[in-house]
């Protein structure tokens, strides 16, 4: 799932980017909603290649593919409410059965959890009104930060924030 990029060359929609593609994130499942920052005026939403199973890790870019319909719900946020709600807009994150998951996309697996950390950092802070410190003291102890994929030329990391914790 993607949304046209503001680039006047068409992206491939084998790696993920920071206009969705091939984000394979087993925790994107019914009733997640997934943000992708819209680079152009109708977004442009694009969907396809649907899985009954894709594991986290992906590493030989082999998946149970699948034909299947889905109901989706597509809204747009404008982009000073998604920044003032959730900070950074830049880059795709999911909220998903109560966990908020900031991702993270590079050509290396180092820089891609580095974009993720700092991507929850800056929501987090957004989000809660917290010191970047101290978020950054809470990652280390109670977020999980796991590899979406390591096969693509582009690799990801996301992150998984239990918000219970927030209450």
């Amino acid at each position: 799932m993607d949304v046209t990029t503001a680039s006047n060359q068409r992206p491939s929609s084998m790696p993920p980017a920071d206009y969705g593609g091939n984000i394979d994130l087993r925790n994107l499942t019914v009733e997640s909603t997934l943000f992708l920052p819209v680079q152009i005026e109708g977004a442009g939403l694009y969907i396809g290649d649907p899985n009954f199973a894709q594991d986290n890790g992906e590493v030989s870019l082999t998946a149970l593919e699948a034909s299947l319909r889905a109901t989706l719900r597509a809204q747009v946020v404008p982009t000073a409410e998604d920044k003032r709600l959730f900070g950074r807009t830049d880059l795709p994150f999911a909220i998903s059965h109560g966990t908020l998951i900031p991702m993270g996309f590079s050509s290396t697996l180092d820089d891609a959890l580095s974009q993720s950390v700092e991507h929850a950092i800056n929501m987090i802070t957004a989000m809660f009104e917290m010191p970047r410190q101290q978020v950054y003291l809470l990652l280390s102890a109670a977020i999980d930060f796991d590899v979406t994929q390591a096969v693509d030329i582009t690799k990801g990391v996301h992150g998984l924030i239990d918000l219970s914790m927030f209450q």
